[in-house]
């Protein structure tokens, strides 16, 4: 049985010295279905409170072109349009299948294939269709961050690498960094204290601080802030 490699493990040592290789395993057996609600917004350093949509998370065990997939859909309701993408991706190592969405606000579509090493990218707009191909250089489907950090192998003090990839119209690749910084218990609102994993998720030279729960591994909480002051916040919002 050949198993592929998903993730490099670097340690928290001086020379962050490649020390092992890890591989997500049985993530079908991590990756429950479920449907979760968040709460989006930013807040300004006065803590003046600005809404930017609900998102609501899906994850469903099914088919693609007869095999077993898993689906993860994300639809964002703003103030003014729904927006909303879907990913299917194999169910034994999260490796992308394919990719859509319906991006009502800014009227276009997109249709994304990860195929024989390829990603083929398709755009369309009202009046215009707009392809592309770029080579799959072991690249993970960037829409599906949360849901590959989720069945992470957490430890305190360590760090993750993903090759990832922003498929579609903003095509672009980059590296993912998850530097698991220790425990945390945070409270959120309809909730009580929860103990999470306290995780710094590095894109580029930006990144954000997200909370997953010890148990079941659901985000929690994420949030980023700007050079102003201000702070873009994802919160969980329990029933």
């Amino acid at each position: 049985m050949t198993v592929l490699p998903i993730l490099l493990l670097i340690t928290n040592s001086s020379r962050a010295a490649l020390t092992d290789t890890f591989y997500i395993q049985d993530a079908a057996g991590k990756l429950l279905p479920s449907e979760r609600k968040y709460l989006q917004y930013t807040e300004t350093k006065e803590g003046l409170i600005n809404f930017n949509a609900i998102l609501t998370r899906t994850i469903q065990k099914t088919t693609y072109q007869g095999t077993d997939a898993f689906l993860i859909v994300q639809t964002y309701q703003t103030a003014k349009a729904i927006d909303r993408d879907s990913s299917y991706c194999q169910p034994s190592n999260l490796e992308p299948l394919a990719y859509s969405s319906a991006i009502q606000s800014e009227q276009y579509r997109e249709q994304v294939l990860f195929v024989n090493g390829i990603i083929e990218n398709t755009i369309i707009f009202k009046d215009s269709t707009q392809q592309f191909t770029k080579t799959n250089a072991r690249f993970y489907n960037g829409v599906m961050t949360d849901e590959l950090i989720a069945v992470l192998p957490f430890e305190q003090k360590k760090q993750f690498i993903l090759k990832t990839v922003n498929p579609g119209r903003r095509y672009f690749e980059y590296t993912t960094k998850v530097d698991v910084e220790g425990q945390e218990t945070i409270s959120i609102p309809g909730a009580e204290k929860v103990l999470c994993w306290r995780l710094r998720v590095t894109n580029g030279e930006n990144y954000t601080i997200q909370w997953f729960t010890v148990k079941g591994r659901q985000q929690l909480k994420k949030k980023f802030v700007f050079k102003n002051g201000n702070a873009f916040i994802r919160v969980a919002m329990i029933a």
